[in-house]
């Protein structure tokens, strides 16, 4: 079943640039989020055995950015100082939840929907959607600190807020 490999991690990001490359920024970000469906509770130590039955019916254990527990928030989190210029690469693997992508307390200046360079960004936007297998890139002036973002997980069959989102 691809939804199978594709929670087990059968999936990426690539970026090809144009000729020339992208406008230059102070920071670049890559994120990619991803479902993690698992007989074992939250939390669990050891090794976890993936459930067949959560994938089927959507309800992950874990939804986690570039594929670890803390990953953005801990270990290596997103910062820009006023008036610097970001720029974020976000990708959805999936394989069931839709993502409402957003920084805490800021604005994209742009957003590219489905990772495309040749088309005219959104402008202006505070939340955008990815549903899974799809990319975003977007481009801010940080107008304060930025330290945090939020990625609001829900399922694209029932709607229902995912109990697992681990940043």
């Amino acid at each position: 079943m691809a939804a199978q490999h594709i929670a087990n991690g059968m999936f990426g990001m690539i970026l090809v640039e144009p000729e020339g490359g992208l406008p230059k920024v102070d920071h670049e970000y890559y994120a990619m989020q991803s479902e993690i469906y698992t007989e074992q509770k939250l939390g669990a130590k050891g090794e976890l055995t993936q459930s067949y039955d959560k994938l089927l019916d959507e309800k992950p254990e874990y939804v986690v950015l570039n594929g670890a527990v803390g990953a953005l928030t801990k270990d290596k989190p997103m910062h820009a100082k006023v008036g610097e210029t970001v720029r974020i690469f976000f990708g959805n693997g999936g394989p069931n939840l839709t993502s409402s992508f957003h920084m805490i307390g800021e604005i994209f200046d742009h957003v590219y929907t489905e990772g495309s360079l040749s088309s005219p960004p959104l402008r202006d936007v505070q939340t955008t959607s990815v549903p899974p297998a799809a990319p975003r890139w977007s481009i801010s002036s940080s107008r304060r600190p930025v330290s945090t973002w939020s990625s609001t997980t829900r399922s694209a069959v029932r709607r229902e807020a995912s109990p697992g989102i681990c940043w």
